[in-house]
């Protein structure tokens, strides 16, 4: 079997970690992996590849025309035909394309389009989709291609894409796998260790206001840790920012920690992993500690954690939401600036689909009305600006403190996980585990296209576009 792995670069980062798996994956199993890239990667891949110039990203800017964006998918198409012919030599292959459901190459979907239609067998891996709160990188009235087939991380996107109307037969979940199992760290082994640590570049869905938060009630001895800047120039403002405010605050919480000293060295000392992250496709940092014998504390995510608790791997030191007792920001500002950012997203949809959606209107209203409740908003759903003033507050004023910690009890102990559970709770996404339903991913994808169908843009837009994913900063 001969695969052509499909994506815009190789650069650091979670789809690149993926990737660089599945070609260990296909290694193992005997498949030929060939790889396509808009530019040049950072390190040799291991397996041969090609630079195709149009999969790069777009330049920053307006979005792309409509007919200009198909004119462009109809010269890729033809160009990562080429390509692909020429890594894969004779014999059939397919495609296995990550992430091209959100508008970084507006030209992509087109040429899926084109490639599928001219009879390739392709398989879409969506690590994300723009429609869940993603406004930025909606593709501009084009459809998602027909006749392809499509992977998922998780068990919501799956039923997402099942609710859009793909069949079974089209859709496969394939679980990232995690790196191989090391030894458990002295910290954590020990039950001991200074360090709460957050593996992570500091990126806006990352939420470190909330990092700055939960480490107000750390105890002596032990702080919090931000491993990476971003790589993105435009989220620098807010993380220095956040970088600022605890300067200026006292937080025991130091960044840039990984450009000091490695991952591993880090992990060391580390006592507890920590995830204040409010949007994950597929939830890397709730498995990765348990990997290296660390207890993970923090945020639960709905669309992600359940899968992992249905394999029986427990995570009793999440939290479902940390409420904000009334006075502690401004309700009034934050609700003018929540409705700008809901018009946005009600123009963008609309743009995105040629025509504003009867049901998006009141959608959104049900949005506001949850990250605005009587009882006390939770904080990872306010923007930074209101994070902000509550920061200010619990750090200056002790009865702020008190407050908030009679609303949320958990917080006098947030850091104080259970020792993780063993290594074979984990097995279900090992290395091995998850390479075996990459193959067999592979071989369906090579003995069937998909059955014609095309996810609806607007009927997966209603599924994702719900109360309970809306946080400010993961918009």
């Amino acid at each position: 079997m001969k695969v052509v792995i499909v994506h815009y670069h190789l650069k650091p980062g979670g789809v690149t970690t993926v990737i660089r798996r599945h070609l260990d994956a296909c290694a193992r199993a005997g498949i030929e992996a060939g790889l396509l890239t808009g530019e040049e990667p950072p390190e040799p891949p291991g397996v041969p590849w090609e630079a195709v110039p149009g999969l790069a990203y777009d330049p920053p800017g307006e979005p792309v025309p409509t007919d200009k964006a198909r004119d462009r998918g109809a010269a890729l198409a033809l160009d990562l035909a080429a390509a692909a012919e020429r890594l894969a030599g004779s014999g059939p292959f397919l495609y296995h394309v990550h992430n091209p459901t959100i508008r970084k190459n507006a030209a992509l979907c087109p040429a899926l389009s084109v490639l599928s239609g001219d009879g390739a067998r392709v398989l879409i891996q969506a690590h994300d989709f723009a429609e869940d709160w993603r406004p930025d990188v909606l593709l501009n009235r084009l459809p998602y291609p027909a006749g392809c087939r499509w992977a998922v991380l998780n068990g919501r996107d799956y039923r997402a894409l099942r609710s859009a109307g793909l069949p079974e037969s089209d859709l496969e979940l394939l679980p990232n796998p995690l790196p191989a199992p090391g030894a458990p760290t002295p910290g954590a082994a020990a039950g001991r260790g200074d360090l709460v640590l957050y593996p992570v570049r500091g990126i806006p869905r990352k939420n470190l206001g909330e990092v700055i938060l939960l480490s107000r009630w750390l105890p002596p001895g032990l702080s919090a840790a931000v491993t990476l800047p971003p790589s993105n120039p435009k989220d620098f403002p807010l993380y220095e920012a956040w970088k600022y405010l605890a300067r200026e605050t006292g937080a025991r919480v130091s960044f840039e920690a990984g450009l000091s000293a490695s991952l591993d060295a880090l992990y060391a000392r580390t006592r507890t992993a920590v995830t204040t992250s409010v949007k994950e496709g597929f939830g890397f940092s709730f498995l990765e500690p348990l990997a290296r014998g660390v207890p993970v504390a923090g945020r639960r995510l709905p669309s992600v954690v359940p899968d992992f608790e249905a394999t029986g791997i427990p995570y009793p030191a999440l939290y479902p939401a940390i409420r904000v007792p009334e006075g502690l920001f401004s309700r009034e500002a934050f609700g003018a600036r929540l409705d700008s950012a809901l018009q946005a997203v009600f123009r963008a949809l609309s743009d995105a689909l040629g025509g504003e959606p009867t049901w998006l209107a009141g959608r959104l209203a049900e949005v506001r009305a949850a990250a605005l409740p009587e009882g006390g908003a939770d904080f990872g759903v306010l923007d930074p600006a209101a994070q902000a003033e509550i920061l200010e507050r619990l750090y200056h004023d002790p009865a702020a403190s008190a407050e908030m910690e009679r609303a949320n009890p958990f917080l006098t102990s947030w850091w104080d996980a259970p020792p993780p559970p063993p290594p074979e709770a984990l097995e279900e996404y090992s290395p091995y585990r998850c390479g075996d339903r990459l193959a067999a991913a592979y071989e369906r994808t090579a003995a069937c296209p998909g059955s014609g169908a095309a996810p609806d843009r607007e009927a997966l837009a209603r599924v994702l576009l719900s109360p309970e994913g809306f946080f400010c900063p993961g918009l």
